[in-house]
């Protein structure tokens, strides 16, 4: 019957493993080149400057948290690799990649913890996790009690902490200018000298325009958050891209 020869017809093709009909990278043809490893691009094409002002804001006596915004594949992560190793051993530096949120905590709260998790980690410092209660009825006085402490621990060494990426957290708050208040509180109320975060962001300054009164702008304003933009690509650097990735 016709109900039979489709069944055996499934489980024939249950049984044959796929082919894949492609069998190599398919370059996308709507990027000047394809990503560099940085084993061939020594981590960074052509971003001196951007790296310099970067490293002066994780410096000693020019510590100031930063906004490091430019589209995808543009270099920002190369670009805060090659920060860290020039710091090395004169900031102590975490990433913290971006968790989208929980059906249990709302995105700021899931940022807090996650930078909280991730600096007391390296201090031996015990913090609870999503199912302690105090996350959710103050999450703002948990991380200072926690973050604090942990700061305390690791001394007088600048600390670091590089963002990846904002705009999805932004994004997975729903509401425009939320996410963004919890940074204004990471900025204005945590008044420990040698703490600086560096934000990173794939939005123009364009979307944050968007909300009146945005809290990233309002700390752009005030000097409290420098902007690192790496948008401008120079001919040089492209041709160097197209280059190294010939040679790959």
């Amino acid at each position: 019957t016709l109900a039979e020869e489709w069944l055996s017809t499934l489980q024939q093709w249950a049984n044959t493993p796929p082919i894949p009909a492609v069998r190599q990278p398919v370059p996308s043809p709507f990027l000047i080149s394809q990503p560099i490893p940085s084993s061939q691009a020594n981590g960074l094409i052509g971003r001196e400057q951007e790296l310099a002002q970067l490293v002066a804001t994780w410096t000693i006596g020019s510590l100031t948290s930063t906004l490091l915004l430019g589209p995808p594949l543009i270099g920002k992560t190369s670009l805060i690799n090659a920060a860290v190793q020039a710091t090395r051993g004169r900031a102590n530096v975490f990433f913290v990649p971006v968790d989208r949120g929980s059906q249990v905590l709302p995105p700021a709260t899931v940022l807090l913890l996650s930078i909280c998790q991730r600096v007391c980690a390296d201090a031996n410092v015990p913090v609870p996790g999503i199912e302690d209660p105090f996350w959710l009825m103050d999450p703002f006085q948990q991380f200072d009690r926690f973050f604090s402490e942990a700061v305390r621990q690791l001394g007088e060494t600048p600390i670091v902490i590089v963002v990846d990426s904002v705009d999805a957290l932004e994004n997975a708050a729903m509401v425009p200018g939320v996410l963004s208040e919890c940074i204004e509180h990471l900025l204005l109320r945590i008044r420990l000298p040698q703490v600086v975060f560096t934000f990173v962001t794939r939005l123009p300054p364009e979307y944050w325009q968007q909300t009146p009164n945005h809290p990233l702008l309002r700390l752009c304003s005030r000097r409290r958050l420098e902007v690192l933009d790496t948008r401008s690509v120079t001919q040089s650097m492209q041709a160097r891209r197209i280059e190294l990735a010939r040679q790959i």
